[in-house]
């Protein structure tokens, strides 16, 4: 939660956050999943806006425009992840 905690700080938006802290990773200690960073700081970031009540499936259909959203374009954004986590499948 620190990363997440001092990327919200600095102002940066939930999926801006993840984008950066995505590329400062070792490659080696990611998930199976990198792109579930998404939606972990988009959870984190609305607890540390006081927002406990607002989960992202609150609003389903926008949900599911963004998760599909971010996995088309998370190859362009992170070509090395990206093909590394394809590897692993």
């Amino acid at each position: 939660m620190g990363e997440a905690r001092r990327r919200h700080e600095k102002g940066m938006a939930a999926e801006e956050a993840a984008d950066d802290l995505l590329d400062s990773l070792d490659r080696g200690n990611l998930r199976r999943n990198p792109q579930g960073l998404y939606s972990a700081m988009q959870m984190i970031f609305n607890e540390l806006d006081g927002r406990l009540n607002y989960h992202l499936r609150k609003n389903y259909p926008r949900y599911l425009a963004d998760s599909y959203r971010l996995g088309q374009e998370f190859p362009r954004r992170h070509p090395g992840l990206a093909e590394d986590a394809g590897r692993r499948h």
